[in-house]
């Protein structure tokens, strides 16, 4: 997922052969994206803004992209859109939809609830406040994706939601489930640390590994990663439905 900052349209950038845009096509002078080398891809789904500078990519003969880290758009969680990726005739996939059909495992990069001292509020200028409105945003829809795909799916790692709507465990989007969702993240909050994975860790610490800037929380971030996953998954939660059968995996080389 990334974001044209130059017009503000959302890319999803896929290898399909028969995707619309994936070859060049006869009647368009536009770019092909299979000719978009992966590094350029991947820097253009992470240029973080204010920490990176935008991708530039040719976009046809004429024209340039600027593009920007999708997590600006309502994709900060893209789990949603690779659903829709999946089924939607557009993209040609054409994915059957059903719980013993489809599997997404979403795995995220770590949470905090965000709060500020009311006082902060009142007098701090508006522009920083924006700043904060925007954050929040990104939180919002990542949070909305996930809503929306545990009300859609059966899932055997339900989060609660909030207090009011709970884990969605009896409710359910139409009358099968649309798929089978697996989802994995972490609460970087020294409580959540100490309840769930019985890790010690002070104010100075947690508020490093929240931080997407500091290289000095790689080590700690994934030791939090090694012991969610630890204690977090289970073989259950991957139903044969999903297993390769020898016809179905990859063949072995001869020798």
């Amino acid at each position: 997922m990334t974001k044209r900052a130059d017009n503000g349209s959302v890319w999803i950038l896929h290898n399909n052969p028969r995707g619309r845009y994936y070859r060049p096509r006869p009647d368009s002078n536009a770019s092909a994206n299979a000719d978009i080398p992966l590094a350029s891809a991947i820097l253009a789904s992470t240029a973080a803004l204010t920490y990176f500078k935008p991708e530039f990519i040719k976009i046809n003969r004429d024209q340039i992209g600027a593009f920007v880290d999708g997590g600006v758009s309502p994709h900060n969680d893209p789990s949603l859109h690779l659903l829709m990726l999946a089924n939607l005739k557009g993209y040609r996939f054409n994915w059957p939809l059903g719980g013993r059909q489809l599997m997404l495992v979403s795995v995220g990069t770590g949470f905090f609830r965000f709060q500020r001292d009311v006082n902060w509020l009142r007098y701090t200028p508006s522009a920083f406040q924006a700043v904060q409105a925007l954050t929040s945003m990104i939180d919002d829809g990542s949070r909305l994706v996930q809503t929306i795909l545990q009300w859609a799916s059966h899932t055997p790692t339900p989060r609660q939601l909030d207090r009011e709507m709970g884990d969605l465990a009896e409710d359910r989007l139409g009358h099968d489930p649309l798929l089978h969702y697996v989802r994995y993240d972490g609460q970087l909050e020294i409580n959540w640390l100490q309840e769930k994975l019985g890790m010690k860790i002070g104010e100075r610490e947690i508020d490093s590994i929240r931080r997407i800037d500091d290289p000095g929380a790689i080590e700690k971030l994934i030791e939090i990663g090694r012991a969610i996953a630890r204690r977090h998954i289970s073989a259950e939660h991957f139903p044969v439905d999903f297993d390769l059968t020898p016809s179905a995996a990859a063949p072995t080389a001869e020798r």
